[in-house]
């Protein structure tokens, strides 16, 4: 099969996030919502104000989303009445603005007489913020009559769009969430697993490949003939790192210390980070026949408040950020309200504390792979045929044949 592998940008040439500013940042959620596996992030925009780093990790998805856009055939572009953009796992808009922007972009110089971009996450999503976003002068339809823009709720493990209607998938740090709770006991997430001694590792492994075949199958059904998926995924390397265990690890301690070590075994991410191995094993094993995979890529990411960290060496400031970024991103599912809140709060502080002793170690910075796949026609059904009826008049002649 052929793919290439190979680096996008090194961290310094990568474009530094901004600090987010959104409608109904400072609203205080008043207590941690009741968690499924999958549960959306945290409500009135705290997840927009506090993405920074996923914000960094899709920028290396989109030079790879320019070039998947231009292979789009024309056929999908000005051959249909439009042309659709689904970005699986939206949450409240802030990191879908820059890819969808690029797709609208695109598909209008290339004359597409209406443009669909669809945004999808789990029905528990806080849409508010994200359409409030969509309609501001940061979103993409301003000033446009012929760009569409739909949310809706559901699974992306299962079918979001019908048969091939969608021309380019989207999806950046979202598919390492699993559909049930993490089964490891022990260790906070499979990065900080030991494989031969944490109970519950091999079903989490098991699981996680599950859901990438689903995921991948699904989109697979729903994408154009030509069409293409590109999806940025927080990942190991060779020696199996992330980029981001001294953070995970902090979090594990902060919970042991105030949870006590029997109860913070109860509390594990329902988050699997994959290898590049497992990331490329649906389009390998044939599980997804009409996708090929086209292009992979691996970087590290900057750690965007480390950066800023360093630059104003506010340390109180930072620590204060990093413990926001987990609430934002990681504590909805926790399940968290099931232990007393004085130790909750203990939690909070001593991962802030964790981060103050060791602010290098506590990196959020994350190794990505981008894969980029396109759906193939299907093989032409050939009906078989005599062999007289296959061959011409001159290819059927035989001087050497006897004639009665």
């Amino acid at each position: 099969m052929p793919t290439s592998s190979s680096p996008l940008q090194t961290a310094a040439q990568l474009p530094m996030p901004v600090p987010h500013k959104h409608h109904g940042e400072d609203s205080a959620v008043a207590h941690e919502t009741k968690a499924n596996a999958t549960t959306a992030m945290r409500a009135d925009g705290f997840y927009n104000k506090h993405s920074q780093q996923q914000a960094a990790a899709l920028q290396v998805g989109l030079e790879v989303l320019r070039e998947a856009v231009a292979d789009v055939p024309a056929s999908a572009v000005v051959g249909r009445g439009w042309v659709t953009f689904c970005d699986f796992g939206a949450s409240q808009g802030r990191n879908s603005i820059p890819p969808s922007r690029e797709f609208v972009d695109a598909m209008l110089r290339r004359g597409a007489r209406a443009v669909h971009v669809v945004h999808q996450d789990l029905p528990t999503n806080d849409f508010n913020s994200l359409i409030r976003l969509l309609h501001t002068d940061e979103g993409y339809t301003a000033g446009r009559d012929n760009v569409f823009t739909m949310a809706t709720g559901g699974d992306f493990h299962q079918r979001v769009m019908a048969d091939e209607s969608l021309a380019v998938g989207w999806s950046s740090t979202s598919c390492n969430w699993l559909t049930k709770p993490s089964p490891l006991r022990g260790a906070f997430v499979n990065v900080t697993a030991d494989p031969a001694t944490t109970v519950g590792y091999e079903e989490t492994v098991r699981l996680a490949a599950d859901d990438w075949e689903r995921y991948v199958k699904c989109r697979e059904a729903e994408l154009v003939v030509g069409g293409q998926l590109v999806q940025v995924e927080v990942a190991r390397d060779e020696a199996g790192s992330c980029a981001a265990e001294g953070y995970f690890h902090a979090v594990r301690a902060a919970l042991v210390d105030a949870l006590g070590e029997e109860s913070a075994d109860l509390v594990s991410v329902p988050m699997y980070i994959r290898n590049m191995g497992e990331l490329t094993a649906p389009f390998r094993s044939g599980a997804a026949p009409s996708l090929r995979l086209r292009e992979t890529r691996f970087v590290t990411t900057p750690d965007a408040l480390l950066a800023v960290y360093r630059a104003n060496g506010d340390l109180d400031a930072h620590c204060e950020r990093m413990v926001a970024v987990f609430k934002a991103a990681i504590v909805p599912s926790l399940k968290l309200d099931r232990f007393a809140p004085d130790k909750v709060d203990a939690f909070y502080r001593n991962l802030a504390e964790g981060v103050r002793r060791d602010p290098e170690a506590c990196t959020v910075g994350w190794n990505v792979v981008v894969l980029r796949a396109e759906k193939l026609a299907p093989l032409a059904a050939v009906s078989p045929k005599s062999d007289a009826g296959s061959k011409s008049p001159l290819a059927r002649f035989n001087p050497f044949r006897r004639r009665s």
